[in-house]
């Protein structure tokens, strides 16, 4: 981690590098800062500008009691003071995995870059900021996302984003609902014998699209027979 000053990323008093991210990080929740988590999964670069997309996962996983793992406060100010050019799907370890190797690491920059995207410049978080072994795990998932959305909400707005990328059913249905994103316009099904079913929506208001994909812990969209990529494309250029 390249650290600006020599300075400890995790010390609260250290002062923040002045940029867009750490105005972003304003916005998160006291409630959750001295709690297992993460919120930034990009550097400076990716939170910077206009970005047409933002990604967003459900919440961070593993065990919240693990040791070894950031608590939001440290994680966030680690990603503040970082070097501004780096995304956690390319440029960390996740478990034994090489850098960059853990499958949902592989499937997102795949998709980012189908979508000609560079996951470095790319904006992405988690919807929920507490880490969790499984959904299930999560506490009244729905106030924690509502909790967390005044950050997003921040984003999307400041970066002028386009379209939101969830990961799953549960973070893209309750995206969509918040957004107001009631009308259809694009679905893949996967041509396996699954067959689960990807799907775009938008805002007639605002023109806000929101992607609801099969999670990337179980689709391989690195395989064409899995791949959301053209159907985002083509929702993109929908007006």
């Amino acid at each position: 981690m390249n650290v600006v000053c020599g300075a400890n990323p995790t010390d609260p008093a250290a002062p923040l590098p002045v940029s867009q991210m750490a105005k972003f990080a304003e916005s998160i929740p006291s409630s959750v800062l001295a709690k297992s988590g993460s919120v930034f999964y990009s550097g400076r670069k990716a939170f910077d500008g206009e970005k047409d997309f933002y990604f967003l996962g459900l919440n961070p996983g593993g065990d919240p009691c693990a040791e070894g793992l950031p608590c939001v406060t440290g994680q966030v100010r680690g990603a503040v003071m970082r070097a501004g050019c780096w995304s956690a799907f390319t440029c960390e370890q996740w478990g034994s995995r090489e850098t960059g190797q853990a499958p949902i690491q592989v499937r997102v920059a795949h998709l980012m870059r189908s979508l000609s995207l560079e996951p470095k410049a790319t904006p992405a978080s988690n919807l929920i900021f507490l880490r969790s072994r499984s959904f299930v795990d999560l506490k009244k998932p729905a106030d924690l996302a509502a909790e967390c959305w005044a950050f997003h909400s921040s984003v999307v707005d400041t970066l002028k984003v386009k379209m939101i990328v969830c990961f799953g059913r549960w973070c893209g249905a309750w995206v969509r609902e918040k957004l107001g994103a009631s009308e259809r316009i694009g679905s893949f099904t996967e041509e396996n014998r699954r067959a689960w079913v990807s799907e775009v929506y938008m805002s007639k208001m605002t023109g806000m699209k929101v992607a609801i994909l099969t999670h990337p812990s179980r689709a391989n969209w690195c395989s064409e027979t899995c791949d959301p990529s053209p159907m985002i494309t083509q929702c993109m250029a929908l007006n």
